[in-house]
């Protein structure tokens, strides 16, 4: 993921394209992976889902995506590289819009909301690793622009566009100080938390401990 973000990009104009590719894809593949794994479930196809097919679900995704994080993991492979398949797919039709990211954010929003909510809890946490280049400006004088600022936009964009629970955190997390550099742009009304010093472990606890 973080490839993408940092990939070549010579305008403002054509990050910003880059970013709503990247989460428009990202949000239609996690919605196709987890109707497959309610199906797995053998929950029905409509209607609110039991809390337990929601912790076998979640249970069945940290086993296969997270406990093993390295470039040996196959399923984590493949459904990155679906995500990367589906962005060059947008990228080379040129069917992305602001309004088909919105469409994909509402569906995997509806899709989490079959299950019980939590109060506040995020439902889901995409986590942005070692992304510190993006708070590197670009281009000079006038035109200069910082990648950082407009992920904010773009994320803030999907964000505001359905304010409905669950909610989709997005984490950025790296081993240089300048992540610091991810503000919240204004007017947005949430939480941002700035974790210093904390081991991959201990963001996890953390995580879980708010959950």
């Amino acid at each position: 993921m973080a490839a993408l973000f940092e990939g070549q990009t010579s305008t403002a104009e054509s990050f910003y394209e880059s970013c709503i590719r990247i989460f428009t894809a990202l949000f239609k593949r996690l919605e196709t992976e987890f109707t497959r794994r309610i199906q797995a479930c053998n929950s029905e196809s409509h209607g609110r889902l039991p809390r337990e097919d929601y912790v076998k679900m979640v249970c069945g995704w940290n086993q296969e995506f997270t406990m093993d994080m390295s470039v040996g993991n196959q399923k984590r492979k493949e459904f990155f590289d679906s995500v990367k398949a589906l962005y060059n797919e947008l990228e080379t039709s040129q069917l992305s819009s602001v309004l088909s990211l919105t469409n994909a954010y509402k569906a995997l929003r509806e899709l989490l909301g079959r299950f019980a909510s939590d109060g506040d809890s995020p439902m889901l946490v995409i986590a942005l690793d070692e992304v510190s280049k993006l708070t590197e400006w670009r281009g000079g004088g006038p035109n200069r622009w910082l990648p950082s600022h407009i992920l904010g936009q773009v994320i803030k964009l999907y964000s505001d566009s359905d304010n409905v629970k669950p909610a989709i955190w997005v984490l950025f997390s790296s081993t240089n100080v300048r992540v610091t550099h991810f503000t919240a742009p204004a007017p947005i009304c949430k939480l941002k938390l700035t974790l210093s010093g904390h081991q991959p472990d201990q963001v996890q606890q953390i995580l879980l401990n708010e959950s």
